[in-house]
């Protein structure tokens, strides 16, 4: 993304000399913002949730094939609810008899 950012923007520094501060600001402000994103994304959505990384992986893919952008953040949210329930519940008769 960094580089993306800078090839796009270096053709604006070296032609307009007039533009070049605000070129320089916002190629600063992309690099950081994407830094930034690598560390902050892990810290949040490990934050507080006792649920498997690869269960929020499908959620977060299903989710984004069911319904785009929005449903990125809702399939993950919705199988991570699911997973709390359905551990919760094993969890609350681990002697219970199962008969197939």
């Amino acid at each position: 993304m960094a580089h993306d950012a800078y090839i796009r923007i270096y053709p604006t520094i070296t032609e307009n000399k007039a533009e070049r501060p605000e070129a320089l600001l916002y190629t600063t402000l992309l690099l950081v913002s994407g830094m930034a994103d690598n560390v902050l994304k892990p810290l949040l959505l490990g934050r507080g949730v006792d649920v498997p990384m690869p269960v929020i992986l499908v959620g977060a893919l299903g989710g984004m094939a069911w319904n785009g952008i929005i449903g990125m953040f809702a399939g993950a949210t919705l199988l991570a609810l699911a997973w709390q329930i359905c551990t919760g519940w094993v969890d609350e008769n681990p002697d219970a008899d199962i008969h197939p």
